[in-house]
């Protein structure tokens, strides 16, 4: 029904109650010529009778703030919905 309403495929967040296990998530990030790029990364340890695991939905808050606190990138919302997920933006000077 819900995947009615919003038009969404929710496969990925059933794996929440069908997959044993957490998720690990890593960040890693780069600065290079005004491009900052921030990787996320999943991973989730076998469990008994689960030896493969699929990649989940796990939407993350992330924004970037200047060394003087004001915003440089809005808060927006990255859905981690792969192993990996890189996002890269030009950022300029304040």
């Amino acid at each position: 029904v819900f995947e009615d309403a919003t038009g969404r495929d929710l496969t990925q967040f059933k794996l929440w109650y069908s997959s044993a296990g957490t998720p690990k998530v890593t960040v890693t990030d780069d600065w290079v010529n005004g491009v900052y790029s921030l990787t996320l990364t999943q991973a989730t340890a076998p469990t008994p009778g689960q030896d493969e695991k699929l990649p989940r939905l796990i939407p993350v808050a992330v924004g970037l703030l200047y060394s003087d606190g004001s915003e440089a990138i809005a808060t927006k919302i990255l859905e981690l919905d792969k192993e990996s997920v890189t996002s890269r933006v030009i950022v300029v000077s304040p």
